[in-house]
Parts: C-alpha cells; structure tokens; sequence
C-alpha cells in the first residue's frame, strides 16, 4: 500500500463535500486562488472541483511527528468562522463527523479551537497554536483511510438540510 498520495476516504470526502457545500470550494477559489503576478486574474484552474478541501501534504504536527497528512489520511475542510454561512457549516459537519465517526472510520477531528478523538471520545479545547479557525482538520484510520463508506452521504444531506433551513435562499421570480 502506497501513502504518498490521497488515500480512498480523503478522495471520496473531497469528491462529495464539493457536491453538497459548492460554498467550500467557492470560498476557497476567491481566498487563494488568484494569480500571483496580477491579483485581479483568477488562476486557470479556478473552477478545479478540488479546491475547498485539502489532503496529502508532507508536513509535521507541532510535535515533530508526521501528521496524517503526510500519509494521505487526513482532510482539511477550508471555511473560516468569520463568515456565518461557512461558520455553520463548519459547525454543523464538526457535529455529523464525531456523531458518526466510527462508521466513516474517523480517527480524530479539529474545528475551531476543539478536537475530538477516537482515543478521547469527547470534545475537549484544542491545545496547539492553530487553532483551526479557517479549516476542519478530518483524519482517518488506517483501516477507515481506505473506505469509501455509503453513510457519508446522507450525513452530508442531513447537514446540508439543516444548513439550508438556517440560511434560506430567497425565491427568485421569473417573469
């Protein structure tokens, strides 16, 4: 088994929160992805069905050790507490992952200064110095990083619902 790239869960968490929160990827693509030589002129790759969610990335924890990221087993969910829409989403996906977590084979969860683990079941603030403000940190188990579990889904739908009653769309009328 290879760990140098996205494993099965952090493609299929990518591939469906894209679907059901076009908001994430949005949001994503009118932070960052701008051209470096003129900030007025989105990069080529702007409308990439990619953006909004991170995954495979060599990095270190603020420990020293090799974060999930490193292998391809964890997720970055990129939405920001400063804007209500991105907050509640961010919110409400933090509570559906950790409600079911053993299912989608979740290792542990940071949003907004709480973490949550398989190996601390409950939710606790989150020590280290980021704080997790403008992302959802997902990391998977080993085992659950190959799944592509079917209950994703309507987790998804179920948030998706609930942030849709929170912040309606006005009708538009056609003439």
């Amino acid at each position: 088994m290879s760990w140098d790239h996205d494993q099965p869960a952090v493609v299929y968490l990518r591939e469906q929160i894209t679907q059901f929160f076009p908001q994430v990827a949005l949001h994503w693509a009118a932070m960052t992805n701008v051209d470096p030589k003129n900030a007025h002129k989105p990069r080529v790759n702007e409308n990439n069905p990619q953006h909004g969610v991170g995954g495979y990335n060599v990095k270190l924890k603020e420990s020293g050790d090799l974060s999930d990221h490193s292998f391809g087993r964890a997720a970055d969910i990129y939405v920001k507490i400063q804007n209500p829409l991105l907050k509640a989403i961010g919110d409400s996906l933090f509570a559906a992952f950790i409600a079911n977590a053993r299912q989608l084979g979740i290792d542990d969860v940071i949003w907004n200064r709480q973490i949550w683990s398989l190996a601390h079941p409950a939710i606790r603030p989150y020590p280290g110095n980021k704080h997790h403000e403008d992302h959802i940190h997902v990391s998977f188990t080993v085992h659950g990083s190959q799944l592509r579990p079917p209950i994703l889904v309507t987790v998804l739908q179920q948030v998706r619902t609930a942030i849709d009653a929170q912040f309606p769309l006005p009708s538009i009328k056609i003439p």
